[in-house]
């Protein structure tokens, strides 16, 4: 090992300690974003509607500046209630073949 290698060997170790350190941290985070579908057996399903704030552009400010515009919009939500009484949301898609009394796969 050269002096220059040698004088950057403990800067470069604390680096990959750093970095490792974060992928630990954030690895649990990815494991929530997968689903271990469940069957259960639908009690009733239902429509919703509800009411978001969603992007809808930018607009330039009095002084200049740029800000999002945001509008209110009616979002569908799809749910379906198993026998034991939970609620589980669904695509509009599994909603539309989803049939009570019978069972479905859904993420809980």
């Amino acid at each position: 090992m050269t002096p220059e290698e040698y004088r950057d060997f403990p800067v470069n170790v604390s680096r990959a300690i750093q970095i490792l350190l974060l992928v630990l941290y954030l690895a649990p985070g990815c494991a929530t974003v997968s689903c271990k579908p469940i069957s259960i057996v639908v009690a009733k399903k239902e429509e919703r509607v509800v009411s978001e704030l969603r992007p809808a552009g930018t607009r330039a400010t009095p002084t200049g500046g740029m800000e999002e515009v945001q509008r209110q919009v009616r979002v569908r939500e799809y749910w379906v209630q198993s026998k034991e009484q939970r609620w589980y949301r669904i695509s509009e898609d599994k909603y539309e073949v989803t049939v009570p009394e019978r069972s479905i796969e859904v993420c809980p």
